[in-house]
């Protein structure tokens, strides 16, 4: 499809994504014993304030999929761990094919590795050639025999310090490769603020152009001031893409004991700074990544975007221009392919 016609976009969402291999029980307070049962009212404060605490909030609920105001919803590619995988293991392309046909959505997905933690078998010894081919194979011709292509590249998963594996992950190479069908790459950052400049550096290494990359989670990494940058200040070039909106209560830290910004200190800026944002190619998205954040168990879910933030947006004095190139214009120039 022409990329003006993409509309309002979220441009990193997850409709079908296992997180388990992230658990961790609680260790005090009243989570305790919470971890073993279903997501409910009577738990959803201490689940919300930690998402990684209970495993059934790490298994999202496959039916808040509804069409509200929105019209592209990238989701990413994540391994199954809850039963064995192989390097070749895929997520559902065709359950995504479906969510797009049945809610009138368009759904790109992703392909790519997550963070180690997440690897199927093998891929740690697996040559940096061979998943750059795999990849380039999911661009160009689709996943499997499904026949469903990828439309981007990743969330590439980096932690901090970046692992061996990790950086095996290939970007500009399996770009250079795949032809009339060059996507754009997604990174996931580690949580540090060296982290993004670090990953952009090991992506011009392998030939690709910086402009070509979104680099998501950046509130979670380097803004931890509402005076700076949207960005790495030496890298304007690459998109960057914030994502808590809507958590408010979440205990998501960042090294040294920084906390990530939610969305009353996101939507306070103002609205000079929101404009310098929009031009410095600035996306964002919500993180619907588990239960609780999903409207069905009291969360936000998937329209917070246009329904709440584009307005508060507004009430800040955000012009019209500025807030189509937040969530139409640059999510459509990084999703392009060139």
């Amino acid at each position: 499809m022409a990329p003006e016609s993409l509309g309002l976009t979220l441009p990193h969402e997850h409709l079908f994504v296992d997180l388990r291999f992230l658990f961790r029980p609680p260790v005090a307070g009243s989570a305790l014993g919470h971890e073993l049962e279903p997501v409910e009212l009577g738990n959803l404060y201490d689940v919300s304030y930690d998402w990684f605490s209970s495993l059934d909030n790490l298994q999202p609920d496959r039916r808040d999929r509804r069409r509200r105001g929105g019209a592209a919803v990238p989701a990413g590619r994540r391994p199954d761990p809850g039963r064995p995988t192989t390097v070749g293991h895929r997520a559902r392309p065709l359950a995504l094919q479906r969510v797009s046909r049945a809610t009138g959505l368009h759904v790109i997905m992703g392909s790519g590795y997550y963070t180690e933690p997440a690897h199927p078998p093998g891929l740690a010894a697996a040559a940096r050639s061979a998943l750059a081919r795999e990849i380039v194979r999911d661009v160009t011709e689709g996943v499997g025999d499904t026949g469903v292509r990828a439309g981007l590249i990743g969330e590439i998963g980096c932690s901090w310090p970046w692992t061996p594996a990790e950086r095996k992950a290939p970007t500009g190479g399996c770009q250079r490769r795949a032809g009339n069908r060059r996507a754009a790459a997604m990174i996931h950052p580690g949580r540090d603020p060296a982290a993004p400049e670090a990953h952009l550096d090991e992506v011009r290494r392998a030939g690709l152009d910086p402009r070509r990359v979104v680099i998501a989670h950046i509130e979670r990494t380097i803004v931890d001031d509402p005076r700076a940058a949207p960005g790495p200040s030496s890298t304007p070039a690459a998109h960057v893409e914030y994502d808590l909106f809507g958590v408010e209560i979440c205990a998501l830290r960042l090294r040294a004991g920084r906390r990530c910004r939610t969305t009353p200190s996101a939507c306070g800026r103002s609205s000079g700074w929101w404009s310098r944002a929009t031009a410095g190619r600035c996306c964002c998205r919500t993180t619907c990544a588990s239960k609780v954040r999903l409207s069905r168990y009291g969360g936000t879910g998937l329209a917070h975007i246009p329904r709440r933030i584009v307005p508060r947006l507004r009430q800040r004095g955000l012009s019209e221009p500025d807030i189509r190139a937040l969530v139409v214009e640059n999510p459509a120039r990084a999703l392009t392919f060139v």
